[in-house]
């Protein structure tokens, strides 16, 4: 049996025993949110979103337990760049400890469709809930970087990676900002090499172009 084969069969096991379990009860939330995360993880989108809306139409009278399902469903739509309807899923969230990650994937959903100002309000309110998560911070970084405000992206570059210095997207990102501003990079970028070289490898075009472009710029202010 090759690799791909033995993750197939073993996702396969694990959705039969989550089917089961959710037959077993089939009024507990979590079952459903349990078994359509795996279905989404699977890519197997449609059965998902079916699941998802059948455990909405079987909590219909009990709101406290449909804030779960409307989040696993704004994840499958998310997943499958239906944004504006993943953003409506997750609108309806207002369970107090999911609230946070709602707020997150709304925020994303306005970044993935360039809608910049948007997801900055909604990654700041997701930030303020759950002041100890770097992944908020990041995504405003994210936002301030493609608006071109490299000093507040380095800010919250800064406040991400001093929660987790690992992160190797948050330290690519901290260091084109550096870059892009004549700042030491260093830094940054060998994290980035010890922990992923393929990352580094693969994005290189991207930091080639901004050398280029600082190489013109600082060859204008030269000749003026």
């Amino acid at each position: 049996m090759t690799e791909r084969a033995d993750l197939q069969h073993k996702n396969e096991q694990i959705v039969k025993k989550m089917v089961k379990a959710l037959d077993e009860d089939p009024y507990d939330p979590k079952r459903y949110y349990d078994l359509g995360s795996m279905l989404t993880k699977i890519q197997s989108f449609q059965q998902a979103e079916e699941l998802f809306l059948k455990g909405l139409n079987v909590f219909t009278k009990d709101s406290s337990k449909q804030g779960l399902l409307h989040y696993g469903l704004g994840n499958v739509y998310y997943a499958t760049g239906l944004y504006e309807k993943a953003i409506s899923e997750f609108s309806k969230v207002k369970d107090a400890k999911l609230k946070a990650d709602a707020l997150l994937m709304i925020a994303q959903g306005y970044y993935a469709q360039n809608q910049y100002q948007q997801a900055m309000v909604f990654a700041l309110t997701a930030s303020e809930n759950a002041t100890q998560d770097p992944a908020p911070k990041a995504l405003l970084g994210d936002c301030f970087l493609a608006t071109g405000d490299f000093q507040n992206a380095q800010k919250y570059y800064d406040k991400s990676l001093a929660l987790n210095k690992k992160d190797i997207h948050v330290n690519f990102q901290r260091g084109l900002t550096a870059l892009v501003q004549g700042q030491k990079a260093d830094i940054y970028f060998t994290r980035v090499k010890k922990r992923d070289p393929q990352y580094l490898k693969k994005h290189q075009e991207r930091l080639n172009d901004i050398a280029s472009l600082l190489k013109k710029q600082n060859g204008k202010g030269g000749r003026e």
